[in-house]
């Protein structure tokens, strides 16, 4: 059965995510994580991308990103195999970093837009890796309530311009820490 194509109009926003190998680890340390940011950072510049929002778990990744080109497919290439072959050479390992294809699901309206947001925020809380979504580093939050300098290839003022404020982010982040609904579209 062939694979569904993806939707990859210009100026679209996607939620992205890309899970380890049988939920292997992809990040053993620190500087796996700082050599991912940097081929983040490529990606971005080099695909036009606009990066909204990020965060590196320990198996998987998230991303909100939007193109201007509808080239989410060959940043996302460009960015998995770049850190696979880099992971691999690193560890001596060979093979598949990355279980299949990436996952993506567009993004069509702003209420969901600032819901997944929040979903790639907490998703280290969540799992057990930090208290407060501003205690994880690997994430685009503490820069987004300014509890950190943005990394330059970060674009904050969507974010900024749905929710306003740091301040007014932050309650936005609390008011899902306490509700403890579930997030809209896939879990992952």
């Amino acid at each position: 059965m062939a694979r569904t194509p993806r939707d990859l109009e210009p100026g679209a926003f996607h939620h992205v995510t890309a899970r380890g190998n049988h939920k292997q680890v992809i990040y053993i340390t620190d500087v796996d994580r700082h050599q991912f940011m940097a081929l983040l950072e490529r990606t971005v510049v080099n695909y036009q991308w606009r990066l909204h929002s990020y965060c590196l778990m320990t198996n998987h990744f998230h991303l909100l990103v939007s193109t201007k080109e509808g080239n989410l497919d060959k940043g996302m290439q460009f960015l998995k195999s770049g850190y696979a072959r880099r992971f691999n050479k690193t560890y001596g390992l060979e093979g598949h970093l990355f279980l299949q294809r990436y996952w993506s699901h567009k993004i069509e309206r702003n209420e969901h837009l600032v819901h997944v947001v929040r979903y790639i925020a907490l998703n280290p809380v969540r799992a057990g890796l930090c208290l407060r979504p501003e205690g994880w580093a690997w994430s685009s939050y503490p820069a987004a309530v300014g509890a950190v300098p943005a990394p330059a290839f970060l674009t904050l003022s969507l974010l900024q311009q749905e929710l306003g404020s740091p301040l007014q982010i932050e309650r936005f982040m609390n008011d899902g820490m306490a509700s403890g609904l579930p997030m809209p579209g896939r879990t992952v």
